[in-house]
């Protein structure tokens, strides 16, 4: 017998994942365009504290940005967006206790779907296989609405700048 409603659960996630790192187009190193999962859900919590109206400036992130942010990102701050992108990020972010493992970390593991590499100085990094990108973004097209996609590439773009600058070195003040 069939669990659908895992199923639909699963496959709620995976769109969700892909509507996120769609925006994720510009080459952190080499032909690797997206980051590790703590850069993606710090990078999500900033975005969260820019929706708060707080200021974040983006030449003070780097490697040591002072991140005293919850170990799981909370999304009061995305009320603005449609309800099911932020159910979305809820449940591709969500960990259930310190051991576990989010979604999204797990899923970026996907090995037909990414390709990644460890890179000195940035941790692994990765990169939709060939052709995949162009199928991930059609298949969100089929899955969620126009002002869903909208919002899920908004917020990717928000995060973007601030989760290719995690890696840099910190820049000493003597």
């Amino acid at each position: 017998m069939e669990n659908s409603g895992w199923k639909k659960d699963y496959e709620f996630k995976q769109m969700s994942a892909n509507a996120l790192l769609l925006p994720f187009d510009k080459p952190i190193t080499y032909d690797l365009y997206i980051p590790g999962f703590d850069d993606l859900k710090t990078s999500i919590q900033i975005v969260g504290d820019i929706l708060k109206g707080k200021s974040v400036d983006i030449s003070k992130v780097d490697c040591c940005f002072d991140m005293n942010y919850p170990k799981y990102p909370e999304f009061d701050s995305f009320t603005k967006f449609p309800e099911r992108v932020i159910k979305g990020l809820e449940k591709i972010f969500f960990m259930k206790d310190r051991d576990s493992t989010a979604f999204l970390e797990e899923y970026l593991m996907n090995k037909s779907l990414f390709g990644n590499e460890f890179v000195y100085g940035f941790g692994t990094l990765y990169r939709f296989r060939e052709g995949k990108r162009k199928e991930v973004g059609e298949g969100i097209k089929g899955y969620f609405k126009t002002k869903e996609r909208e919002a899920f590439e908004e917020i990717g773009k928000l995060m973007v700048p601030y989760a290719g600058r995690l890696h840099l070195p910190h820049k000493s003040k003597d």
